[in-house]
């Protein structure tokens, strides 16, 4: 009987121990899902025009993210924008058989690579292949507009990871601005991003 309670015990820890880990993982406020849940302040599951007033570069872009045209950004548009694909080369490189649309296959075979690895994040309808609208809306960069100066609040010349935590975007994207791994974002690696 003890060692059945031993076990029960036991069992019951390490299960606590797992709804501690995800609701410490859900708490994270600067994950790329919870940047998402930050804008999306009704918890509908979408991002509303008044609620993506609340990031201007987001508002300034709502069309080009809104890929399907119904009025809100649900979280597979948001996934795409937030990809951060480098508009060049353009749509019709990747569209090889010129038929309007890039399948994953197209993306593979293009001469110029970067699409494949995130195709899935582009296609943010699932169907398999990538429009022109979900193309150009992850070639938005939500970040353009945002000085340097602003996110560097203690003014040494470089963001730190406190302070990139204050730019939900900046921070989910921190180790892709960060191109030397240093820890902080130096003006130029911010501009070099910035200007994609």
């Amino acid at each position: 009987m003890k060692y059945w309670l031993v076990s029960l015990a036991a069992a019951a820890a390490l299960a606590g121990c797992a709804t501690t880990q995800h609701t410490i993982e859900n708490l994270n406020p600067f994950s790329p899902p919870s940047s998402f849940q930050q804008i999306d302040t009704n918890g509908d599951g979408v991002i509303s025009p008044a609620e993506a007033n609340a990031y201007p570069p987001l508002a300034q872009n709502f069309r080009r993210v809104d890929s399907n045209g119904d009025g809100n950004i649900n979280p597979n548009e948001w996934k795409a924008a937030t990809t951060f694909l480098s508009p060049t080369p353009g749509f019709d490189t990747y569209d090889l058989n010129g038929d309007g649309f890039i399948t994953e296959q197209e993306a593979d075979s293009a001469p110029q690579g970067g699409l494949q690895s995130m195709f899935d994040d582009v296609d943010a309808d699932g169907d398999g292949n990538i429009s022109p609208a979900e193309f150009n809306a992850a070639t938005v960069n939500l970040l353009k507009g945002i000085s340097f100066d602003s996110l560097d609040t203690d003014h040494d010349g470089a963001v730190s990871k406190d302070e990139a935590q204050k730019n939900l975007l900046l921070w989910s994207n921190f180790g892709r601005v960060d191109l030397n791994g240093d820890g902080q974002i130096s003006r130029q690696e911010y501009q070099q991003f910035e200007s994609r």
